[in-house]
C-alpha cells in the first residue's frame, strides 16, 4: 500500500511539473509576443472599459457625440453595458471566466477560439509543441468551462433561474442533449442564464461567438467576423499567421 501511494504521489508531481513547465513556455511565449507586436494586448478590454473615462460625461454634446458611433453611445448608458464595468458578481460569465485563468491560458484560448488563427500559429507564438497545441486547447477549453460553471453558480439569481442550474450543467456537457423545452422557454426570457449556457457548451461550434461578445459586448461579434476574414486571406494568400486586432 506505502509502494502504491509514493507512486502515485509522484506521478502526481510529475504531472504538476508538467503543467508548470507548459505554462512557464506560454508565459515566455507572451512576452516574446508582445515583443515582436508593440501595442497588442494578451486579452481585449470589454468597449464600455476601454470607454470608461466616457461614462459619467454628457456623449451627446458637441465635444464628445460626435467621436461615438450612435449605437454605441446608446449602449454606454444601457443595462448591458452595466454588466461589464459594475460589480464582479454581475459581470458576464465569459469575462470572469477568461479573468479567472492564468494568462497564458486565456491567451491561449483567445487566439485559438476568436482571433481564429491555426493552431500552427498559436503553437508558434505562445512557444507550444505543434503536436501538443491541440490536447493543451482541449484542457484550457475545459478549464474555462469550469471556471464559467463556478462563476455562474456563484451569480446571485432568483429561485427560479438557480431552479434551473444544475440541469443547465447538465444538458450543456453533451452534444446529444437536448434541451428540456421549459429549459428553452426559460433561457429565451433571461439573458444570464441564455450567457451561461452558450459559455457551458463547447460543442456546437457556439465559443467564439460567446466569448467575443461576453468579453469585449458592444462590436464583439463584428470582432469575431472580421478575425475570421482575417485568417482566411492570411491563409489563401499563404500566411497562417494572421496579426491580432489591436484597433
Amino acid at each position: 500500500m506505502h509502494v502504491r501511494f509514493g507512486l502515485g504521489h509522484a506521478a502526481g508531481d510529475r504531472g504538476v511539473h508538467a503543467r508548470h513547465r507548459r505554462t512557464a513556455r506560454r508565459h515566455r511565449g507572451i512576452e516574446e509576443y508582445r515583443y515582436r507586436t508593440p501595442g497588442a494586448q494578451a486579452a481585449p478590454h470589454s468597449a464600455a472599459a476601454g470607454l470608461g473615462p466616457y461614462r459619467g460625461r454628457r456623449l451627446g454634446d458637441e465635444r464628445l457625440g460626435h467621436r461615438l458611433d450612435p449605437d454605441l453611445r446608446l449602449w454606454l448608458h444601457s443595462d448591458k453595458a452595466a454588466r461589464y464595468v459594475g460589480p464582479p458578481l454581475h459581470r458576464s460569465p465569459e469575462l470572469r471566466g477568461l479573468r479567472d485563468m492564468q494568462e497564458p491560458d486565456a491567451v491561449l484560448l483567445w487566439l485559438a477560439e476568436v482571433e481564429s488563427l491555426p493552431m500552427s500559429a498559436v503553437a508558434r507564438r505562445l512557444g507550444l509543441d505543434p503536436a501538443a497545441a491541440s490536447s493543451e486547447l482541449a484542457q484550457v477549453r475545459a478549464l474555462f468551462r469550469d471556471r464559467c460553471h463556478r462563476n455562474h453558480l456563484d451569480t446571485p439569481m432568483d429561485a427560479h433561474c438557480r431552479s434551473y442550474a444544475r440541469l443547465l450543467d447538465a444538458i450543456t456537457r453533451s452534444p446529444s442533449a437536448e434541451t428540456p423545452e421549459d429549459l428553452s422557454r426559460h433561457m429565451a426570457r433571461c439573458v444570464e442564464c441564455a450567457e451561461a449556457a452558450a459559455c457551458l457548451r463547447l460543442h456546437g461550434g457556439g465559443l467564439p461567438a460567446a466569448l467575443s461578445s461576453g468579453v469585449i459586448g458592444w462590436g464583439g461579434l463584428a470582432y469575431l467576423e472580421r478575425r475570421r476574414r482575417a485568417a482566411e486571406a492570411g491563409m489563401s494568400g499563404g500566411r497562417t499567421d494572421a496579426a491580432v486586432d489591436t484597433g
